[in-house]
């Protein structure tokens, strides 16, 4: 990727860490006070994660299998 490619991913990294504790707090939330709180904000962590990585996993395929790598690229 180009260095701006590589700054975008990273901006939406950010952001995409940012939703997920945010959604974690706010369905954890729902049981606020209870002892099973902070295991539904550790799953609700774990399972966005796991479809995050998913979701990753598939791009880079099909990048590998479709993009030109930036350092074979024409200027």
């Amino acid at each position: 990727y180009s260095p701006d490619e590589i700054r975008r991913f990273e901006d939406a990294q950010k952001a995409w860490f940012e939703y997920r504790e945010k959604n974690a707090k706010f369905l954890a939330s729902q049981y606020e006070g209870g002892s099973i709180q902070p295991l539904i904000h550790a799953s609700t962590l774990e399972s966005v994660t796991i479809a995050r990585i998913v979701e990753l996993e598939a791009e880079l395929l099909q990048a590998r299998e479709l993009l030109v790598p930036y350092h074979e690229r024409e200027p």
